[in-house]
């Protein structure tokens, strides 16, 4: 279970054909999975330098140390998904995360909004610390 999950009325459908924001390596990386994963459910997507007008955006800005390297903020919302981290370890479990709340038919691409915040990483070190 991730540290904090919100869920919000509504729901986003991604189109056949999307578009992702990745301008790091680290970024990129991860949009690269993003795009195979895609492929399977039979939705093009392109990996683009720009966050304007992307369905799905990925960050390494987050600047939050109560993230750690592994930890992420996955938002999905009317104007697409997007996930934010520390760093590339953080973008990959957000994208695992984010694959897990797909329906399981690969015709059905819609996601109910909601905003989840998970930290592996410092949820671990937190518990250790405590036994």
């Amino acid at each position: 279970m991730p540290a904090s999950v919100s869920v919000t009325p509504g729901a986003y459908t991604l189109p056949h054909a999307v578009s992702i924001s990745a301008v790091s390596p680290d970024e990129r990386n991860v949009a690269a999975f993003a795009v195979a994963f895609l492929r399977d459910r039979g939705i093009t997507a392109v990996i683009v330098p720009s966050s304007s007008g992307a369905n799905i955006r990925f960050s390494t800005s987050a600047h939050d140390q109560t993230l750690g390297d592994e930890g992420y903020r996955l938002r999905i919302g009317a104007s697409g998904i997007a996930i934010d981290a520390n760093a590339g370890a953080g973008l990959f479990y957000g994208l695992q995360t984010l694959e897990q709340l797909f329906p399981a038919a690969a015709s059905d691409n819609t996601l109910t909004d909601l905003a989840i915040s998970d930290s592996p990483e410092v949820i671990a070190k937190k518990l250790a610390t405590a036994i």
